[in-house]
């Protein structure tokens, strides 16, 4: 083979690879792992993306009343929503949101890193009370501990294990 025609299908070989690469970065732009989130109007769970920082805007009803959602069902029925329920809710402040959001979109220092602010900052509730406590208050570090001795636990001879949406 001579040297043009090995040139050309160097060519053809780098257009191949580049058009694979820009439809890869186009199919998986927008897959990301999912997870739980509740809408506080409309009372009701839906997936969207782990990436997102809540309170988000949630699927219904007011503005920005969408937040994390724990859940767990006994093991091996995360696929059934009768059998899944929440552990509890998590929200962050606003200022957290903010400081997370900015430090995303213009790749500055993070300075939500700190383990104190985002302690300070992040909020949990059990989806049937009034207020949201800090998580690691005594109040959040109850509600928390709830969840985390049930995963422990048989309770009834049932294992409960954390789902993720499908």
């Amino acid at each position: 083979m001579d040297r043009r025609t090995l040139a050309k299908y160097i060519a053809v070989g780098v257009l191949v690879v580049i058009a694979a690469l820009a439809v890869f970065r186009t199919v998986t732009k927008d897959i990301s792992p999912r997870g739980w989130y509740y809408d506080l109007s409309e009372g009701r769970l839906y997936a969207a993306s782990l990436l997102r920082i809540p309170p988000l805007e949630g699927i219904g009803g007011e503005r920005g009343d969408g937040v994390k959602a724990v859940v767990i069902a006994p093991e091996g029925k995360c696929s059934d929503a009768d059998a899944r329920r929440i552990a509890y809710l998590q929200t962050f402040t606003d200022e957290y949101k903010r400081l997370k959001t900015e430090a995303r979109e213009t790749g500055a220092a993070n300075e939500t890193a700190d383990r104190g602010f985002q302690a300070t900052s992040t909020l949990v509730k059990r989806v049937d009370d009034a207020e949201w406590v800090v998580a690691n208050s005594p109040e959040g570090e109850a509600i928390i501990m709830e969840f985390n001795t049930l995963m422990m636990s048989r309770e009834g001879g049932v294992r409960w294990r954390p789902c993720m949406p499908e």
